[in-house]
């Protein structure tokens, strides 16, 4: 069993050194000191050790994990990532992530519907590419954009983007003009059964 035998304040604000056995230990917090009633002359074993110093990476962490995302939406996958930059121990990872779903502030499925909703100039294909780079699951990706981008939606959103964009195909020839039109929209990750129905000049008002 070993003895803490001094307590001495860092130059960071809320920090303290923490001597075991007269030999500097570790640098901890005020809330992780105080939560485990260290102080000057208590023991303390290997077990007890081992936990606090988990307790003061998970603050830590948890308080980075906050910040990032206070800063912007992160899917659970990019915000593993982050943290596995830092070399944070993958148990640490885990408790962080989960703390942070239980208070509600980080969620795949808000963020797919947040990604989807908020990117309006793109389809279906384009949103199965992107959020798979974002390390969300492919199934759970299709779920999503099943429910909140119907076909009827998708073509909504196809035709906002190419009133805009027919103008400055004017002149062009009515063949041409289609051929642009479909490569424009496959290039933004419309479904072709969209696609096609989109190419009738008609549908598309350039006024």
């Amino acid at each position: 069993m070993s003895v803490i035998t001094s307590i001495e304040p860092q130059q960071k604000k809320n920090r303290k050194n923490v001597f075991i056995d007269g030999s500097f230990w570790a640098g901890l917090s005020d809330f992780v000191i105080i939560k485990n009633g260290l102080k000057v002359g208590k023991e303390i074993d290997e077990d007890t050790k081992k936990k606090i110093l988990f307790e003061e990476e998970y603050e830590k962490q948890l308080k980075y994990a906050t910040k990032l995302l206070a800063g912007s939406d992160r899917t659970v996958e990019e915000l593993k990532t982050r943290l596995k930059k830092r070399n944070v121990p993958s148990d640490v990872i885990n408790a962080v992530i989960s703390k942070l779903e239980g208070y509600g502030f980080i969620s795949d499925d808000l963020y797919l519907k947040r990604f989807v909703e908020n990117k309006k100039g793109y389809g279906y294909y384009y949103f199965i590419e992107k959020l798979k780079e974002k390390g969300i699951d492919k199934e759970k990706i299709k779920e999503t954009l099943d429910s909140i981008l119907t076909k009827e939606e998708e073509r909504n959103r196809g035709i906002d983007l190419l009133k805009n964009q027919i103008k400055r195909w004017k002149k062009v020839e009515p063949k041409k003009k289609l051929a642009k039109m479909v490569s424009f929209l496959k290039n933004r990750g419309f479904r072709s059964e969209v696609i096609y129905s989109l190419v009738k000049i008609d549908d598309i008002e350039t006024d």
